[in-house]
């Protein structure tokens, strides 16, 4: 059966994944605040600079040099307050980022396609499922709920495919997607390390 959105989608009711409580949205949104208002105090303060960010990307040795070209230019827009132009750049390496972690820890970052027999990359969702059980539940709950499951708020597909409002792209968004990868480098490390 097919489900009509308030906006005038629809999808399927096999599509819609996990169920999300109230109170776990409203979790997410009080600790992005945090995130939003310890982070703007930083910059401002000067305690927190781009360099900081490329020191940390560039002594990365498992980030391909495309990689860190694209994260440089990630924060160079996050750092000129250019929203837009970070939330896209910053959520297309988010996956890369990732994925570069887990193949310096020796982790299958591919999967098999059982109708052709070939290797394929795997999907953000696949990769997170990779680590279940080496990082922290916590942390994949919120990547999965954050960015790939259809119930949450799904941030990485909105922005794949065009469904993100541009009010929703701004400095707010890529504050949380630079978090997020920090974050990730930690848990990474702290698994297999």
């Amino acid at each position: 059966s097919r489900t009509i959105t308030s906006s005038g989608g629809s999808y399927s009711q096999d599509e819609s994944g996990a169920a999300w409580s109230d109170l776990y949205s409203v979790a997410v949104q009080h600790s992005h605040k945090v995130v939003h208002d310890l982070v703007y105090r930083l910059v401002n303060r000067r305690l927190l600079h781009e360099g900081d960010f490329f020191i940390l990307f560039n002594r990365r040795d498992a980030l391909r040099a495309d990689t860190i070209a694209f994260l440089t230019d990630f924060v160079i827009a996050f750092f000129e307050n250019r929203g837009s132009a970070a939330t896209h750049i910053g959520m297309a390496q988010l996956e890369a980022v990732i994925r570069s972690q887990m193949e310096e820890y020796g982790k299958s970052t591919l999967r098999l396609d059982p109708h052709t027999g070939e290797l394929h990359p795997r999907s953000m969702t696949g990769l997170l499922g990779q680590l279940e059980g080496d990082v922290s539940e916590s942390w994949i709950t919120y990547m999965r709920y954050r960015y790939t499951d259809l119930s949450g708020q799904n941030v990485r597909n909105k922005i794949a495919h065009g469904h993100l409002r541009y009010h929703q792209a701004q400095w707010g968004m890529s504050c949380i997607l630079l978090f997020d990868m920090l974050r990730g480098f930690l848990e990474l490390e702290r698994a297999y390390t």
